[in-house]
């Protein structure tokens, strides 16, 4: 309900962003692709499924600033960029997946089962590549991964999930999934990574994360994992001292509780 120019608009960034989208993915969706539009939530978020249909929900609140969603010149592009990155990840079928999903339908789609470090940090990594900000850009999302580095807080790769209790909560499988994403895209570049979502996708048997791995890069997950790790302690030790050599501003700790304390 009054809402008509609002969604003329988005379906117009949905329409502009698709091609880059699925380009980045190797992996066009069939069909349409439903948005529908909430102004009823104060805070950000969006969200896409592919089951029973391609559907994409968006909050058209714009993020506050210490949510690591602040990176960003245009909130509505990049949530649909986003959020089309999973449509166009979630479903891939490809070879015996394709051949079942004519059988079974959209209950077949393989990337559904990955881990979430995969998952969302597909969505990090198409926001990040195609605007000139996202969360892989940000000082925000920077500075807790090179802060948990140098305290030897890291998280492990099976740690990198919406569920994960400790700090920094669900934000650990965007923030760790999204610069993981970069680093393999930086380090075997874009097509690699495409290669390995579409080998996921392509797996006969859910959870068999292994063998796309080893295809698309020549090496596992957590190898590749314990790799970005060491890189990014090396890389953070040298920003620190960086810092230190110019004179560090004295500060006071004022919170000794809470997550994010905001005011």
């Amino acid at each position: 309900e009054g809402g008509r120019s609002l969604a003329v608009r988005v379906s117009r960034i949905a329409e502009e962003v698709l091609g880059d989208v699925s380009g980045l993915f190797g992996f066009r969706p069939d069909g349409r692709v439903e948005i529908v539009l909430s102004d009823a939530y104060d805070s950000a978020n969006g969200s896409a499924q592919v089951l029973p249909k391609n559907i994409i929900r968006m909050r058209l609140a714009a993020p506050m600033e210490t949510t690591g969603l602040s990176a960003y010149d245009d909130w509505l592009r990049i949530l649909m960029i986003h959020e089309l990155a999973h449509i166009c990840d979630l479903d891939q079928t490809w070879g015996f997946t394709r051949f079942l999903r004519w059988i079974f339908g959209k209950y077949i789609g393989m990337n559904g089962f990955v881990p979430q470090f995969l998952s969302e940090g597909a969505g990090v990594y198409a926001e990040t590549l195609l605007t000139r900000t996202g969360r892989g850009r940000s000082s925000y999302v920077n500075m807790l991964l090179r802060t948990a580095a140098l305290e030897d807080r890291f998280v492990d790769i099976d740690q990198a999930h919406l569920s994960f209790s400790d700090w920094p909560g669900g934000n650990a499988a965007y923030f760790y999934g999204g610069m993981f994403h970069l680093w393999l895209a930086e380090k075997f570049g874009r097509d690699a990574v495409a290669d390995l979502h579409q080998n996921n996708a392509s797996m006969p048997l859910p959870y068999l994360y292994w063998p796309p791995a080893k295809l698309a890069f020549g090496e596992s997950l957590p190898d590749l994992w314990d790799e970005w790790r060491e890189e990014l302690t090396e890389k953070s030790k040298r920003v620190a001292q960086e810092i230190e050599a110019q004179g560090v501003t004295p500060s006071r700790r004022l919170t000794t509780h809470g997550r994010n304390i905001t005011g």
